[in-house]
């Protein structure tokens, strides 16, 4: 696919009312079926200006989630600014973020679409530019405190969060209660080192050479007592 080098630019010059006008038809319709002549048509322009003006679609929708997420993430980092400890700052930003994307109406139906390939086209280039920046420092933090578990990469731990807010999302409506509950069951054990209350999973001790031939022998002598009952069986079949 070929990557149109001017996009970055054309996207930062997409006019209010343009994305006024695409939040209102990707709040209504869906992004995935929103076209350049439903913004054309909402923005009240002829779809040749629209092209002329702001290149494609996606850059139209790339500015739109770029210009929601903005003080969406904002409000998640304000949020979360006392929080003590790595895992608590996630917790907040992960069920505050979930909780009050409904506010962003445009942003709702974009993330609400999951882990649809064609939604991670569209959303990631903004998440690296608007998330990750805070996301990194915050992982080399708990990493430095001891609180990361080892081996995780930055990026591969960012990618993976992204994907695991679109499907919490998706899986909306959710209770503050229920969400918190998701997160501190399945997200955190990911990624920290130590729970409080989580299981340790501890290996059983290897059997001793005796306790190995001692169980070869009680095996072999229940082999010998099965053979001995179907022989007798069929020595006295009728």
């Amino acid at each position: 696919m070929m990557v149109d080098a001017a996009a970055p630019a054309r996207q930062e010059s997409v006019s209010g009312e343009v994305l006024a006008a695409a939040a209102r038809v990707v709040a209504r319709l869906g992004v995935h079926k929103v076209s350049m002549e439903d913004i054309a048509a909402e923005a009240k322009m002829s779809r040749a200006t629209l092209y002329r003006r702001f290149g494609n679609r996606d850059i139209i929708i790339g500015a739109l989630i770029s210009q929601q997420a903005r003080p969406f993430v904002e409000d998640a980092i304000r949020l979360s600014s006392g929080a003590k400890s790595f895992a608590e700052q996630i917790e907040i930003n992960t069920v505050q973020a979930v909780l009050n994307i409904g506010q962003y109406k445009a942003l709702a139906a974009i993330f609400s679409q999951g882990n649809d390939p064609r939604n991670l086209v569209l959303i990631r280039p903004v998440y690296r530019e608007v998330v990750l920046v805070n996301l990194i420092p915050s992982l080399e933090a708990a990493r430095e405190s001891g609180e990361l578990r080892d081996g995780l990469d930055n990026e591969e731990v960012a990618e993976w969060l992204m994907r695991e807010f679109l499907m919490l999302v998706s899986e909306g409506p959710w209770t503050a209660e229920r969400l918190r509950r998701r997160v501190r069951q399945f997200l955190l054990p990911v990624l920290l080192k130590d729970m409080p209350g989580q299981a340790q999973v501890t290996e059983s001790p290897k059997p001793t050479e005796a306790q190995r031939l001692d169980n070869m022998e009680k095996r072999l002598s229940e082999i010998q007592q099965a053979v001995a009952l179907i022989s007798h069986s069929l020595l006295h079949k009728p």
